[in-house]
């Protein structure tokens, strides 16, 4: 990945929902690096909370999510069609890898 030179496009605004400190602390850095305006959540907001965030991106950890996670991202991705979504987890399933693809991740 190269870093961001050019200041003429605003910068990324990204939403990381996760609660692994390690995760974040190194997320963190590097996305400081490129000059990426990023916020922490460590659990979810209401949908309409992120969408006045006006956010490029969200990296979401399912398991913060719990059991409501799939109509979270279905909601999500229906309210920001152009929202890009990064899922990263430790467990899931072939299945639910294929879904989240079909969701825009």
């Amino acid at each position: 990945m190269t870093e961001r030179t050019s200041s003429a496009a605003p910068p990324l605004r990204i939403a990381v929902l996760d609660t692994d400190s390690g995760f974040l602390q190194v997320l963190g850095k590097r996305l400081d690096r490129l000059g990426w305006e990023h916020r922490v959540l460590a659990s979810a907001v209401p949908v309409d909370t992120v969408v006045a965030m006006r956010l490029s991106a969200i990296v979401v950890d399912l398991a913060v999510l719990g059991p409501q996670a799939w109509d979270y991202l279905h909601l999500l991705c229906s309210e920001l069609p152009g929202l890009a979504v990064v899922v990263c987890t430790g467990l899931s399933t072939v299945a639910q890898r294929v879904r989240v693809l079909r969701l825009g991740a």
